[in-house]
This record gives structure tokens, C-alpha cells and sequence, in this order.
């Protein structure tokens, strides 16, 4: 299995980490104040867990002892909170006792309370509690109040083009990406490297890969507006009448995984994610429908061994 880049190359140093000047004069003062408390937000994909663990790293003095991460979507238990603070007491190994405690906003109002209690009482001076959320509104006044916040903006086309650029990929691989990755690093990283086939950021970019995009865009007029001449259209566009039916069944398949929530990956949920406008009048039902009978047209392709468009426009006569 392919490593995901968007986690083994994550920036570990505030020098190679990407955001504003502003926004990295703003952690090196609270990293030369040792903040107690810094609360961290931003969008889905903006760097916090990358930020909280290069901070974490910094004001420890590498000392991976005297880290501790808490999520608090996963584990966010009454017993679990008591344990954690209990472990606030002890003093650190090296430099500093850091706290990560992320989605912050999932702790319970009890759970807040508590961590307020000792932001305000702390055990000792050398311990920094580290707060990420993407939902700030959940916290409670006196939470905002006590931290010192940094605020992660989403990146821009143009940013995440030049960070896609420094880990190799082509200007082509890294515009289609940053296109469609919802201003993400992470999901342009992943993009990037789903359409590299698994990473290599040195290999050309496939034509076919690249054709992805033309070929979204002729299936989401084919399935808006079906007739004939939408078939042959998206046809050409697949190059034959048998990698038009895969394709067709691939893409349907994949557009259910994302409206249901359960698709992996961000290429193609960006795609699909600028199809839905055109899509509004495709009932979920008939969708369904759809990938169903394209894929027994697309096993009958294969077992005959061709292909035609009026077998093709069949599919939506099959589905009416």
C-alpha cells in the first residue's frame, strides 16, 4: 500500500511550515513567551496537527516523553479527561509538558471546565496546553478568553500550486490538484498524488489521468442531459464505445461513494463536488439505478466483446 505523502512529508520545522509571515511571527512570540494556552483553528486541511506538533516539538525540547495527544472525537469519556488531567501534575523530562488536545470542540462543557481549572491553577509554570478545532463556536467564552489563538487561513489556488511544486510534481498535476482539493494542503497532497498513480513525484502525468477532468465534465452533461448526442460526445471523449461504458460505471459508482459520504478520494470528490449544481434533478433513487444497469451493460460489453452507442444510450432507456 502506498503511504499517503499528505502524512510522511508533513512539515516538522516552523521554517518549512507554509502560512503567512504574520501568522509565523505570531507562533515564534508565543513559543518565546511559552504560552500556556494556545488554541489553534482553521478549515479541515490548513496544517493544525502539523502546527501542534511542530510547536509540541519546539517548546518540549524534543522530548517525546513529555507529549501527550488527546482526540477528543475518539476519546472524549468522562474517565478518560480525569486521567489526563491527573497527568498535568508531573513536572517534564526536559523542558516543557505539552498538552495536544484535539477537535476540541467535541469535549463536553464538564470536560472544558475542567481544563479552564487548569489553565488558571496550574500545577507548576512549565506546561503548555495545545487546543485545535475547526468549530471555535463550540467553546465556551471563558475557553476563547484564556488562550492565545492562532488562526490558520485556507490556503490559496496559488499556494497550494508552489507547495505541490516542492515536493516535485508537474505545473499541470499540481494546478488540477489545488483545483480540487477544497483549498486543503491534505487533500491536495493526496490528489496530487492519486493522479500520479501512487506518489512518484518525478513520473510525467499521465494522459489518461489528465483526461480525468474532461471526462467528468462530458459525464455530468451525459447524466444531466442524456440523448444520442451526449452518448457519442462523452464517447469521444473516452476515445472507444468499451471505455466509455467503463468509465461511465466507474464514475456513477463513484458519485454514489460520494453523496453518501464514503468516498476516499479528494481528486475526485473536488470533480464531483462541481458536478452537483448540474445534477440537482438526479434523484438519488434513479442514480442508483443507473450505476446498476451500467454495470450489467458494461458485463455484457465485456463477454461480447464490443461495444455500440445504441447499446450504450440503452442504459437510460433501462432506467426511464
Amino acid at each position: 500500500m502506498t503511504k499517503q505523502r499528505s502524512l510522511s512529508e508533513r512539515p516538522t520545522t516552523l521554517k518549512s511550515f507554509v502560512a503567512p509571515d504574520r501568522i509565523k511571527e505570531q507562533i515564534r512570540k508565543l513559543v518565546d513567551e511559552s504560552a500556556r494556552a494556545i488554541l489553534i483553528t482553521g478549515q479541515t486541511g490548513t496544517g493544525k496537527t502539523t502546527l501542534s506538533d511542530i510547536l509540541a516539538k519546539v517548546l518540549s525540547g524534543k522530548c517525546k516523553e513529555d507529549i501527550v495527544r488527546l482526540n477528543f472525537v475518539t476519546e472524549n469519556g468522562i474517565d478518560t479527561v480525569r486521567n489526563l488531567i491527573r497527568k498535568i501534575e508531573y513536572l517534564p523530562s526536559l523542558k516543557r509538558r505539552v498538552f495536544i488536545l484535539e477537535e476540541f470542540h467535541a469535549a463536553t462543557k464538564q470536560a472544558q471546565e475542567a481544563f479552564l481549572d487548569a489553565i488558571d491553577h496550574p500545577p507548576h509554570d512549565k506546561i503548555t496546553f495545545i487546543f485545535t478545532t475547526n468549530q471555535k463556536h463550540k467553546l465556551l467564552k471563558t475557553m476563547l478568553d484564556r488562550c492565545s489563538k492562532i488562526d490558520l487561513p485556507s490556503p490559496s489556488q496559488e499556494v497550494l500550486i508552489e507547495y505541490l511544486k516542492s515536493f516535485g510534481y508537474k505545473d499541470r498535476v499540481a494546478k488540477i490538484a489545488a483545483e480540487n482539493s477544497g483549498n486543503s494542503f491534505r487533500a491536495s497532497l493526496q490528489a496530487a498524488q492519486d493522479m500520479t498513480n501512487g506518489g512518484d513525484s518525478t513520473k510525467e502525468f499521465e494522459k489518461s489521468d489528465a483526461g480525468y477532468v474532461d471526462k467528468v465534465k462530458a459525464w455530468t452533461i451525459l447524466m444531466s442531459k442524456p440523448s444520442l448526442a451526449t452518448c457519442k460526445s462523452f464517447m469521444e471523449v473516452c476515445e472507444n464505445d468499451f471505455m466509455a461504458i467503463r468509465t461511465f460505471t466507474a464514475f456513477t459508482n463513484d458519485y454514489i461513494a460520494y453523496k453518501v459520504g464514503k468516498s476516499t478520494n479528494p481528486f475526485m470528490n473536488g470533480l464531483f463536488a462541481k458536478a452537483d449544481s448540474k445534477l440537482e434533478d438526479l434523484s438519488f433513487p434513479k442514480l442508483c439505478r443507473l450505476a446498476s444497469v451500467s454495470t450489467k451493460v458494461y458485463d455484457e460489453a465485456r463477454e461480447h466483446g464490443e461495444m455500440f452507442s445504441n447499446r450504450f444510450m440503452s442504459i437510460f432507456v433501462r432506467t426511464e
